[in-house]
């Protein structure tokens, strides 16, 4: 993929299934099961990381954390694998989920956490995949993720 302001081409080479490591921003966080955002400026995106802070309308859904990482203080100079698989079921929070949740598109929640998920579109949503299942009682949905799903909301 080559961004038209981009200084050279990154091949990511993704393809479902696949598990992929992508460097980090400065100095962030991403614990395992967190949702894992691209981050930068709409012309270069090459950092990546699942705080919610920040959004913008660029920014895509890349996968799921399969690990805890705490980065370095430059950028890119660590990274964190994400499972990709698309289909694959990942557990996340939701307030009050509901039957009629079911089939709905799951939106990382910029309001809250990275392991949060709303079926509203607000502003920069970013789609995680599609709500399969959900327990009441553990206020969780299971999302099948789907890394190609890329609906930004202005």
């Amino acid at each position: 993929m080559v961004w038209a302001t981009s200084g050279s081409a990154i091949d990511m080479g993704v393809k479902d299934g696949d598990i992929i490591a992508v460097g980090l921003l400065a100095s962030t966080t991403v614990y395992k099961g967190d949702i894992v955002r691209s981050t930068g400026s709409a012309a270069d995106v090459r950092t990546y990381c699942s705080s919610v802070a920040a959004v913008a309308d660029y920014d895509q859904f890349i996968g799921v954390a399969i690990e805890t990482v705490v980065a370095s203080a430059v950028d890119n100079a660590s990274q964190v694998r994400v499972s990709r698989k698309k289909g694959s079921i990942h557990k996340f929070y939701k307030a009050t989920p509901a039957y009629t949740d079911m089939g709905a598109i799951a939106y990382l929640d910029v309001s809250t956490d990275p392991q949060t998920v709303v079926t509203t579109a607000g502003t920069h949503a970013i789609a995680v995949g599609i709500i399969v299942g959900w327990d009441a009682t553990a206020g969780t949905v299971d999302v099948a993720i789907n890394p190609d799903t890329i609906e930004v909301a202005a």
